[in-house]
């Protein structure tokens, strides 16, 4: 007997698991080989076709455009060559200026001495892309050239660079940069500056904004470059940042208000909240505004202040601000001005407390339901607004306050609040309300709480736990809240009080049933429609019931299905044809044979409409893949049965589509 070794099987997996890895490796890295030589074949052939004579413009345009992808340093010699080209350099550059070599730097700094004019520009723009600093030295000496356009495109160039030696030579030629090119060289040391300063030379960058700033250049430059000597120098931009606020060039201004929301640090805040009280009135309201949206919590103490007294533009900016930024500290303030005049204070305070999100804040509103009535509704207000959950508990002994307007208030903002667990609150005011109006409240706030928490099953629990309490009125509005829980046991117990002694109640709970969101409702419905002696209640059980055939959640097979069971408890045409209504929606073969049989009776326009609209949706993909055979014969007995030229004509339109001709003319109406 042969003897099995053990780990044999072991180590044979291991050793095919090592081949099929290195198989994979060898596929992997031939792939990638095969790719390059690909590649490098295309890049060959891109240059035979820059190289050749008979090779078209538009071949040539299209071969720098795939050489900027493909190409390598083997490309650029013929990509060179074309820069001095009228009709192709532009393109030529296209495909040099994205190449990591050196050597597409070099051509580009090759062609300054050989293009002149726009060609050259555009070499100088493709060389500042680049940031190719090596080309310092040429770009300098091209600043007090006596093409202007050449001038500007070397110091634009300078700025894309954005060294400090770029720097240096901009500052030292602004000054005798001639007229027709001062803009630009100003817009050059403006880029230079950002540069710069995104890189960590803040005072090269600050010296550069600061001779841009008394250069006399127009004054989007100079403001441009008070920016950056302000950003450059971070906190040391302080007193610069606030001239501008302080400014009465409102241009000046408007821009210490952006560099305001874009320099940090806790140095700056202090320094805008001391500033403030100086602004004039008219400037509060955007200053504020522009303190919000730093996000700072150290403004909050400023800012509240400015909600409590002043212009009323000032206060709304304020308290819009609060509503932003603000924290619990901010809540009494805004609840004062929620509750004091004038009313566009009032209504931007009472919009700051739905809002207001910051620590503490929603703890501090609950504080309020404590203070006078004027405040506690207020706050009452606010909390409902706000679904504040946590606020439940506190709104639940309000809502049985001897006050009739604070216990209207909270059972209303409680349908907001409410947990499953605090839903018993309502249910009890609802079936015992202290007075009549608490009921209609309660039953508001019921479904406002049933229709918006997502714990159905809770929901429904609580509910289903007050119903044996609930006579009469408020039993029914129990079964029909039911309805819109859903599930099993919300199901039975409306089912189980269809035989309710109280005539009132079961024609809450058959309401509820017919509007019922789940298949599982249809048994009970389909019985109903077949059973109840009341005309007026077994209607609405069948309507019920074909409502459900709209359900997404059953296949076509199934509401096929159950069209037919409705159809078989139809007893007027009326219902008859809201079963064809709800077939017609289904784009199944099987739906349209369920129609067929109406076609030869008092129904048959309603049916051949329907049986049209049915083929309408069946899609091309269907037709393929099925035998249209029985849906082609239906639509041809459409048009012998009705007369309806509508239905005809489109009837007749889709039989000619797949090859049938027409079967009857539609008839003149």
């Amino acid at each position: 007997m042969q003897t099995i070794n053990p780990h044999r099987n072991t180590h044979m997996n291991i050793i095919a698991r090592s081949i099929t890895a290195v198989a994979l490796a060898l596929v992997v890295s031939g792939a990638h080989a095969l790719d390059t030589i690909y590649k490098k074949e295309e890049e060959k052939q891109l240059i035979a076709t820059l190289q050749s004579a008979e090779a078209s413009q538009f071949d040539k345009v299209l071969a720098c455009k795939k050489l900027a992808v493909v190409g390598t340093k083997d490309a650029i010699p013929a990509l060179a060559a074309l820069l001095a080209d009228e009709k192709l350099s532009h393109m030529a550059r296209y495909g040099l200026e994205p190449m990591p070599d050196p050597a597409a730097g070099q051509a580009l700094r090759d062609a300054t001495g050989k293009v002149k004019g726009k060609l050259l520009v555009g070499v100088l723009n493709s060389i500042g892309n680049r940031r190719d600093a090596k080309a310092l030295p040429l770009l300098t000496g091209l600043l007090a050239d006596a093409d202007v356009s050449v001038a500007a495109a070397a110091a634009a160039a300078l700025g894309r660079i954005g060294d400090e030696a770029s720097a240096k030579a901009l500052e030292t030629a602004l000054p005798k940069a001639p007229a027709d090119a001062k803009a630009a060289f100003g817009d050059a040391c403006v880029r230079c500056v950002e540069e710069l300063t995104a890189a960590g030379h803040g005072d090269a960058a600050a010296a550069l904004a600061d001779a841009t700033r008394k250069a006399g250049l127009p004054d989007h430059i100079r403001l441009a470059a008070t920016r950056g000597a302000i950003l450059a120098r971070r906190a040391g931009g302080i007193p610069i940042l606030l001239e501008q606020l302080k400014s009465s060039d409102w241009s000046s201004f408007a821009l210490g208000l952006r560099v305001a929301r874009e320099l940090k640090g806790d140095q700056v805040t202090a320094a805008l909240v001391a500033a403030m009280p100086s602004l004039p009135p008219d400037r509060q309201p955007d200053f504020l505004t522009a303190l919000a949206d730093r996000g700072d919590g150290a403004a909050i103490p400023a800012i509240t202040a400015a909600a409590k007294d002043g212009p009323p533009a000032t206060r709304i900016a304020a308290i819009q601000a609060l509503g932003r930024i603000g924290d619990g500290t901010a809540v009494p303030v805004l609840i004062a001005a929620a509750g004091a005049e004038p009313p566009n204070v009032a209504e931007a305070a009472k919009l700051a407390l739905v809002t207001i999100k910051g620590r503490g804040a929603e703890e501090a509103i609950v504080a309020q339901l404590a203070n006078d009535k004027a405040i506690r509704k207020i706050a009452i207000a606010a909390l409902g607004d706000r679904y504040a959950a946590s606020a439940a508990p506190a709104l639940s002994k309000i809502a049985a306050d001897a006050d009739d307007e604070i216990r209207g208030a909270a059972i209303t903002a409680l349908g907001r609040c409410a947990t499953p667990a605090t839903l018993p609150v309502l249910t009890d005011i609802l079936i015992q309300p202290k007075q009549p109006r608490d009921a209609g409240l309660a039953d508001a706030a019921l479904r406002t709480a049933c229709s918006r928490l997502p714990e159905k099953d809770a929901v429904a629990s609580q509910i289903l736990a007050a119903l044996p309490k609930a006579q009469g009125a408020a039993k029914s509005a129990l079964l029909k809240l039911l309805g819109a829980t859903g599930g099993k046991k919300a199901l039975d117990a409306v089912r189980a009080n269809l035989k309710d002694a109280d005539p009132q109640v079961q024609d809450s709970a058959l309401r509820a049933l017919s509007e019922w969101s789940d298949p599982d409702a249809g048994p009970a419905l389909l019985e109903l429609a077949k059973s109840l002696p009341d005309e007026k209640q077994r209607i609405l059980a069948f309507r019920g019931y074909v409502r459900l055939t709209d359900i997404n959640s059953i296949t076509d097979e199934q509401k096929v299905a159950m069209c037919k069971d409705a159809m078989g408890a139809a007893t007027r045409d009326e219902e008859k044809k809201l079963v064809l209504g709800a077939l017609s929606n289904i784009a199944t073969a099987e739906s349209m044979q369920q129609i067929l049989p109406l076609l030869d009776g008092a129904l048959k326009e309603e049916a051949g409409a329907a049986v049209v609209a049915i083929a309408d949706k069946l899609s091309g993909v269907w037709w393929k893949r099925n035998d249209p055979k029985p849906i082609l014969e239906a639509l041809e007995k459409v048009t012998a049965a009705c007369q309806e030229k509508q239905t005809i004509d489109r009837a007749n339109a889709v039989l000619k589509k797949h090859g049938k001709a027409p079967a009857k003319k539609a008839a003149k109406k």
